[in-house]
């Protein structure tokens, strides 16, 4: 049985075509970020979905292995910094908002933090470490790190009550550095 989104709240005056208003938006937010959090067992996993196809999408079972390390922490990333783009807005409105029992900006304060943090089984690695592992001497060599980077800052500042200004300032720090890493690099 297939599922679909179907806005609870719709005001066909205000928005003539789809009924679609502010609130539908967030209840759709609602609806991807409860369908994403389905997948995440525990406060500690990373945003990774399940996958059954391994040839196309990365990481790509066939990759050397340091190319296939830089491709699962992209994966992961990904995983982290997309959602985040809509529980961002989810939080800028609903900042307490839960999923599978636990506040969402705990969750997203947390896993953006174990990304960012050299050490932590999550980290991602900023990008002269993504070139030492991938093996490349390719200074213009793009990673898609990168791209997500950009989208966690946007969500960073859509949700800056709720996620960034609970950061310590040494926690800012360790962010910031990893995020410069990548805006002063390569971009496609």
């Amino acid at each position: 049985m297939a599922m679909k989104f179907v806005p609870k709240t719709t005001d066909y005056e205000l928005s003539p075509y789809t009924g679609l208003t502010r609130e539908s938006w967030i209840e759709a937010t609602e609806y991807v970020i409860d369908g994403i959090f389905k997948n995440i067992k525990s406060f500690d996993d990373p945003v990774v979905m399940p996958r059954i196809e391994t040839e196309i999408t990365y990481p790509h079972k066939n990759s050397p292995p340091g190319l296939y390390e830089v491709e699962k922490r992209a994966s992961a990333f990904e995983g982290l910094a997309r959602s985040f783009f809509f529980g961002s807005v989810l939080l800028c409105n609903k900042p307490d908002y839960e999923v599978n029992g636990y506040k969402l900006a705990d969750y997203y304060r947390k896993q953006i933090l174990r990304s960012a943090t050299p050490g932590d089984p999550l980290y991602v690695g900023n990008y002269e470490e993504l070139q030492k592992i991938s093996g490349t001497t390719d200074l213009y060599r793009p990673f898609q790190q990168t791209v997500e980077t950009c989208a966690l800052v946007i969500g960073l500042w859509i949700a800056k009550e709720a996620v960034w200004d609970k950061y310590s300032k040494e926690e800012k720090d360790i962010i910031a550095a990893f995020l410069s890493s990548f805006g002063h690099a390569n971009t496609v």
